[in-house]
């Protein structure tokens, strides 16, 4: 056995520069407090530039000064997955602490790419969407984000009888056309809003502003129920991407999609009445919103639409009070407005993006930025004249419904007339110069 001799307790160590020296080290060291190694703000700036939160959350280790903000950077932005257990026991552990839940200013929830879709045993499910209740324990929480997964023609809800998915439906109050089956990101956006919808006001956050949906699967019943309006009344900004199509057949003149646009989505604006900011994307080029039944929003000042078609115009070119042009007009207060791939449609105007660029050049004096995509390029001799990217014309058959762009088809209407390309690229440079002339 080996055996460890210690010294005397009488016996002192003496630093080799003395007991003296060795003595003043000791009080510097107890009195004096090490400096800072950096400013807060700069280690701040540090730190959200760090992507792994694991390795901020281990920076705190470095020193008291990196502790203080570590905490506070690593906590702002919670990720709420279904899957790993851990990661549910990890939310709930966070939402009951005082020291921390404070810090949490946004939450997403996330469906794990490898979490079990279809099991009737699973109670992950159940137990992701109780973590709702949770939000109310976080006080200083400002954004929500609820990421639904993308649908996959084969992950529908299996069913041995035809009525069980429309049983379902049922069962959880919302309503769908019988003769489309049921998809698990319908599914699971089902469960999210229904416990939301059931729970009321008594799970709103105090400060949350900010609300994110994406993708949203497009079906009735959604935003027309009563108990969302605490959810969306006291939003400042709104963003929801939706998925039109989560089965294999689909038509836009479905009931539920136009149900969906015209009756949910309607009612869902006309309530987030404090908004600022509205940022609304959908998966396929969409037209069927009627803009007149949408309020002018009076604080609005950032607005983008994503594959938004610009159609009912008058004989004379303006547009009508039901068109999207419209509703854009309607807020002469804009400072930021993104339009990305919206298209004109053709089959009854003669409208070009040159009239529109130049209406809102005239009537939306405090636009500070205009993004368009694809932006105008003007026409050029390898350009295709028959066809125009941002401008459609409607296919109906009997399978389905499109925008095409290509207007050498037998069926289609007569083409942007010469020089479009041009005039539109030349509208869109003035709009941007008298941007550019109100920021100097």
């Amino acid at each position: 056995m080996y055996q460890v001799n210690r010294l005397p307790s009488k016996v002192q160590k003496t630093s080799r520069y003395g007991s003296g020296a060795d003595s003043k080290f000791k009080n510097m060291t107890a009195s004096s407090p090490a400096a800072p190694l950096l400013p807060p703000e700069i280690i701040t700036i540090i730190l959200n530039y760090v992507g792994d939160k694991r390795a901020v959350l281990r920076s705190r280790l470095i020193r008291k000064d990196f502790e203080a903000v570590a905490t506070t950077v690593g906590f702002k932005k919670l990720t709420v997955c279904r899957g790993p257990i851990p990661n549910l026991l990890g939310f709930e552990a966070i939402a009951a602490s005082p020291h921390l839940n404070y810090r949490v200013e946004e939450i997403t929830f996330l469906e794990h790419d490898e979490s079990p879709k279809w099991d009737p045993e699973n109670t992950s499910i159940e137990e992701f969407c109780l973590s709702l209740l949770r939000l109310p324990q976080f006080p200083n929480l400002r954004a929500l984000q609820l990421h639904f997964p993308h649908c996959h023609y084969d992950e529908y809800l299996p069913s041995s009888d035809p009525e069980d998915t429309n049983n379902l439906c049922l069962s959880t109050g919302y309503s769908m056309p019988s003769d489309i089956e049921i998809s698990f990101p319908r599914f699971l956006q089902i469960k999210f809003f229904q416990k939301i919808a059931s729970e009321g006001r008594l799970m709103r956050p105090p400060h949350l502003k900010a609300l994110n949906i994406c993708p949203l699967v497009a079906h009735e019943g959604l935003f027309g129920l009563h108990e969302f309006k605490w959810l969306l009344e006291p939003l400042t900004s709104l963003k929801i991407g939706t998925v039109t199509n989560d089965s294999e057949w689909f038509h836009q003149s479905l009931d539920f999609y136009e149900n969906f646009w015209n009756i949910n989505m309607r009612s869902a604006l006309n309530t987030a009445r404090n908004l600022t900011s509205l940022n609304l994307s959908s998966d396929i080029r969409t037209s069927i919103i009627s803009w007149d039944q949408v309020d002018a929003i009076p604080g609005l000042e950032k607005l983008s639409f994503s594959s938004f078609i610009f159609t009912d115009y008058n004989e004379d070119s303006t547009p009508d009070s039901s068109s999207i042009e419209s509703f854009i007009l309607r807020h002469p207060n804009l400072l930021v407005l993104r339009l990305n791939d919206c298209c004109i449609d053709l089959w009854d105007s003669n409208v070009t993006w040159a009239t529109t660029f130049q209406r809102f050049k005239d009537h939306l004096k405090k636009l500070q930025c205009f993004d368009f995509t694809p932006v105008p390029e003007g026409h050029d001799e390898s350009s295709d004249i028959s066809y125009f990217y941002s401008y459609v014309w409607p296919v109906c058959e009997a399978e389905y419904e499109e925008y095409r762009s290509d207007f050498d088809h037998r069926d289609a209407p007569d083409p942007p007339p010469n020089g479009t390309r041009n005039s539109d690229k030349s509208a869109y440079e003035s709009l941007q110069q008298k941007i550019s002339q109100r920021k100097a």
